[in-house]
């Protein structure tokens, strides 16, 4: 009932923009020529005549290789403008959540692996406790905040435009307890939220975040997942980092010029051709150094709202603060966090023994994870 006037506001749009939905596959087809569009290289006409944008030819072929369709901005008239503003990036719906009585991490069923020691890369599974994943799906699949869009057709929210709720705020208090000696309990610095394209299977680009600690947790069901499990669809980290003097230059840091060869160079120089691969699994958290070059895996995920790849960022910490050593591996002070939730829960009780904080790689790495397999580089 929400969404309606919306919904039938942008397919208004659409089809006056030379294309409608197709209700066989829920996907964007061209009805008309380039020349009724007044466009003479339309690659959605292409792919929907059967040639396809990257030689699949007819159906989703083109919405794979979407990017060519998204380079060119679609120019709205003034009425259509004035048809989508109601609409546009407006909070339309809200479905905010408490915070989680007696704490939102499963102490309990948690498991931390130490993926990489150096750097260090911790791999934690089985996070949050049903109550509060499940509060999360509610929250980021019923809040219309993903408001900015990316160029691989990915969505973000971020706090100022609607990612905000008591249980995010409860999330990100305790999520550092998680590995005391990683997060040196540094503060929050930034949060967002990424929901990505249902068709395409780029996510973001090689980049670092200007913070001392990144936590990335997923939250999407694995039933989404179109490849084996725990195969794909998680995140890259490449054991390299910026220059020390980018710490101010956000592009440098956000958007390095990867086409370079140089830049490629550079990073085997100092990764030696390393990379650590983590595959997406629900309810999974990847803490790291985040001043290393990362990205995103490829992502195949079903079609559907509900399939959508739903990551959340946390950041902690500012990147050139080295007052602390961060450190990873069994912590006295966690076991002791553990205890104190589950006896809170319980009303009385102890923790469970045993850290986890020397397993093998969450992907076949061998002792202490420190060689975890991963894509060649370059």
């Amino acid at each position: 009932e929400i969404a309606g006037p919306a919904v039938t506001a942008y397919d208004a749009v659409i089809a006056e923009q030379g294309g409608e939905l197709d209700p066989s596959n829920s996907s964007l087809s061209s009805t008309s020529s380039a020349s009724s569009t007044g466009k003479e290289k339309d690659p959605v006409a292409a792919a929907a005549a059967g040639g396809g944008t990257d030689g699949a030819g007819g159906g989703d072929a083109w919405l794979r290789d979407a990017d060519v369709y998204m380079a060119a901005p679609v120019v709205l008239t003034h009425a259509q403008q004035v048809k989508l503003a109601p609409y546009f990036n407006r909070e339309m719906n809200r479905r905010d959540e408490p915070r989680v009585s007696g704490g939102a991490l499963g102490w309990g069923k948690m498991k931390v692996r130490t993926l990489s020691s150096e750097p260090l890369v911790l791999v934690a599974d089985d996070v949050f406790r049903p109550e509060t994943l499940n509060a999360l799906l509610r929250f980021t699949r019923g809040t219309t905040m993903w408001t900015n869009v990316k160029k691989h057709g990915y969505l973000c929210a971020y706090p100022t435009g609607g990612y905000a709720t008591p249980l995010l705020g409860q999330i990100a208090e305790e999520l550092p307890l998680i590995a005391p000696g990683l997060s040196c309990g540094y503060q929050l610095v930034t949060s967002w939220a990424y929901l990505y394209d249902d068709v395409r299977t780029d996510g973001i680009g090689i980049h670092a975040d200007i913070a001392r600690v990144n936590i990335n947790c997923w939250i999407t069901p694995d039933s989404a997942s179109l490849d084996p499990p725990e195969t794909s669809g998680g995140i890259v980290i490449v054991p390299a980092r910026p220059p020390g003097n980018w710490h101010d230059q956000f592009s440098y840091y956000n958007a390095p010029n990867a086409s370079d060869p140089a830049f490629w160079a550079g990073l085997n120089a100092q990764s030696g051709g390393r990379n650590i691969t983590v595959p997406h699994k629900q309810n999974r958290c990847v803490i790291f150094d985040s001043g290393l070059y990362h990205w995103t895996d490829r992502v195949n995920f079903k079609r559907g709202y509900e399939n959508r790849r739903i990551n959340l960022t946390f950041l902690y910490g500012h990147p050139g603060d080295t007052t602390c050593r961060m450190r990873g591996g069994g912590s006295p002070n966690r076991r002791r966090v553990r205890a104190e939730a589950q006896a809170e829960r319980r009303g009385g009780g102890g923790a469970e023994s045993g850290e986890g904080g020397g397993g093998g790689g969450v992907n076949g790495g061998g002792s202490g994870g420190d060689r975890a397999p991963g894509k060649g580089m370059g």
